[in-house]
């Protein structure tokens, strides 16, 4: 059992701001947003309050991950049933943080 203030996540969370749609199960996009931070395991997205999924619903998850090479630089497209585990206030009253963990892990390969 860890400590308080020890971290619990099996995957590591990195800072990094991508786009992202959160779909319901019929497909349609509820809202759209900005990741605040991205795991193999979930995700915390920041989208607007009126806009925001209830704890315990199931949706989609669509998000662009920036990829660059010395020559290059293109957005890598994910997809991943997800659930939505938690929402928080952010520092910007008009948009709400929604934690949503992915129904698989996936190997995003984050190297950030």
């Amino acid at each position: 059992m860890p400590l308080p203030g020890e971290e619990r996540r099996s995957y590591k969370r990195h800072n990094l701001d991508c786009p992202v749609a959160i779909l319901d199960r019929g497909g349609r996009a509820v809202a759209r947003g900005r990741t605040v931070n991205l795991s193999d395991g979930g995700a915390l997205v920041s989208i607007p309050t009126s806009y925001a999924p209830e704890v315990s619903t199931n949706v989609k998850v669509l998000f662009s991950v920036p990829r660059a090479t010395p020559n290059t630089y293109m957005l890598e497209e994910f997809a991943s049933p997800a659930c939505v585990v938690r929402r928080q206030g952010l520092v910007d009253e008009s948009a709400e943080g929604v934690a949503v963990r992915f129904t698989r892990p996936l190997n995003l390969a984050l190297e950030i």
